[in-house]
């Protein structure tokens, strides 16, 4: 009985070294792939190769310039066998001056100053009018909601002057 935890020992030491060689292996065999799929060891170790297949990949890749369809020969022919039959203007169309750098500059920035112009106005009116309103809440002349605006027909009677004053139908 004694020779059976030799054997077991034994079979378990066999297994780790089994699997320290697998470790090593498997670590062998993942730096070779590394090794394979760097393009810079093979630029290191083939320089002249790895130009000479860089420059046949870029000639494959790149696509071949294509021939015109049409010879610069034949359309001066087809021109000169129509030009007769066209009929040319009597007055040939001026160009029109081109704009000069200031008068594009004011053309971008009219409608932008027309705008703020515009949103000044009606700012100062807005303002003005609540400032009118203001002075005349504060001097006790608003309006009464109920109460018609001078000139104004209220359904019912014909329109009568409202009279200035508190709206209490006092007079100030």
């Amino acid at each position: 009985m004694a020779t059976a935890p030799n054997e077991i020992d034994d079979i378990r030491r066999q297994m780790a070294r089994i699997r320290r060689e697998l470790h090593e292996d498997v670590r062998d065999v993942v730096k070779g792939a590394e090794a394979v799929s760097d393009w810079r060891h093979y630029m290191r170790m083939y320089p002249w190769a790895t130009v000479v297949a860089a420059a046949a990949i870029g000639y494959f890749v790149v696509p071949k310039r294509r021939k015109p369809a049409i010879k610069a020969a034949e359309v001066a022919q087809a021109v000169a066998a129509v030009m007769p039959q066209m009929v040319l203007p009597t007055h040939a169309a001026s160009p029109k001056p081109s704009k000069g750098l200031i008068r594009g500059a004011l053309g971008l920035l009219t409608p932008i100053a027309l705008r703020a112009a515009q949103n000044y106005a009606t700012h100062f009116a807005s303002n003005w009018i609540a400032q009118q309103q203001a002075q005349m809440a504060a001097a006790g002349m608003a309006p009464h909601p109920e109460s018609p605006s001078p000139g104004v027909t209220m359904p019912g009677g014909p329109s009568r002057p409202v009279q200035a004053g508190r709206g209490d139908g006092s007079r100030i």
